[in-house]
């Protein structure tokens, strides 16, 4: 199941990315990509960082807890752009633009 999570994520094609909710989205411009995956319900549901991520109870963290967390996942985000740098063959932008809105903390 797992790898289906995983090809799933990873099916790119043709400047559209193919959503668990079964709709295909442009990933130009970057904002209506990530306008989509805030309100999709069947990607929070199934995106394994979503489920990682909101699986945490942010408002037990204590600031030095949440800056770390943060941190952690920045950290991410370069092997992320690393990746996307070697195959070049989308925005080295557009899953920073996403995760980032996972990870947003103020």
């Amino acid at each position: 199941m797992e790898n289906s999570i995983v090809s799933k994520l990873q099916n790119i094609q043709d400047s559209f990315f193919y959503c668990f909710c079964g709709q295909k989205i442009k990933i130009t411009p970057e904002e209506d990509l990530i306008k989509h995956i805030k309100n999709c319900k069947n990607y929070t549901n199934d995106s394994p960082i979503a489920k990682i991520f909101f699986n945490i109870n942010l408002g037990k963290l204590n600031l030095p807890q949440l800056i770390a967390l943060k941190c952690e996942y920045i950290n991410y985000i370069d092997v992320l752009n690393t990746e996307m740098e070697k195959s070049s063959s989308i925005s080295s932008f557009l899953f920073k633009k996403i995760l980032f809105y996972f990870l947003k903390i103020n």
